[in-house]
């Protein structure tokens, strides 16, 4: 995660990392204070996002959320609604960048 947030920030992206463990909850009160382009969350378990997938499904009803890490699967984005990252960070970092130009 900390990869991709450089590789964003080399391409001219504020980043603002919360760190491990933060609260969906204190995520959404951001999210709803700033404006915010995307939120990126990670895991290295799948069970991690599993726990919290209702929470993650509301945030991305006001934010767009992409889940990055080793726990993260398509099956879990899509039922969270939201973007897989996957591979290379400095990849997935380019191909948000493209996306939300492109929005």
């Amino acid at each position: 995660l900390i990869s991709y947030g450089i590789a964003l920030g080399r391409l001219g992206w504020r980043i603002t990392f919360l760190g491990a463990d933060t609260p969906i909850g204190a995520i959404q009160e951001m999210a709803d204070e700033i404006r915010i382009d995307v939120v990126v969350l990670a895991a290295t378990t799948p069970v991690r996002f599993a726990n919290v997938i209702e929470p993650i499904r509301e945030l991305a009803r006001d934010v767009p959320v992409a889940l990055a890490g080793a726990g993260a699967n398509a099956r879990l984005a899509t039922e969270a609604g939201a973007q897989l990252l996957d591979g290379d960070p400095v990849a997935a970092a380019a191909a948000t960048a493209g996306a939300v130009a492109g929005a």
